[in-house]
């Protein structure tokens, strides 16, 4: 279902939009439901690869999505003292390392 999407810049533009939106991080939520959000953004860098570019920017560009993930994982999740939570954030920046960045590991 997801290979149907895979460079299709508006579907990075709206998954990027939904998984950003602090407002749906309510305090109440889980632990858990933390921590898988914050592993999906790795999903979609598995997924997409390169094609992980959202057209919000000008020029668009793999940096500038790597950046706006990067920055919401730090701001939303690393001030929370949970190990899991960790783990799904570093499960996503080694996912996007690996699949969207890959010569950065050469």
């Amino acid at each position: 279902m997801m290979s149907e999407y895979v460079g299709n810049r508006q579907f990075v533009r709206v998954a990027l939009s939904v998984l950003t939106d602090k407002s749906l991080i309510v305090t109440s939520s889980s632990v858990m439901s933390k921590a898988l959000h914050a592993a999906l953004f790795g999903f979609l860098g598995e997924k997409f690869k390169k094609t992980l570019i959202d057209p919000i920017d000008k020029p668009a560009s793999l940096r500038k999505t790597y950046d706006r993930i990067s920055s919401f994982l730090i701001g939303t999740f690393f001030n929370e003292s949970s190990e899991e939570i960790a783990r799904g954030c570093a499960i996503s920046m080694k996912e996007i390392l690996e699949n969207v960045f890959p010569e950065f590991l050469d």
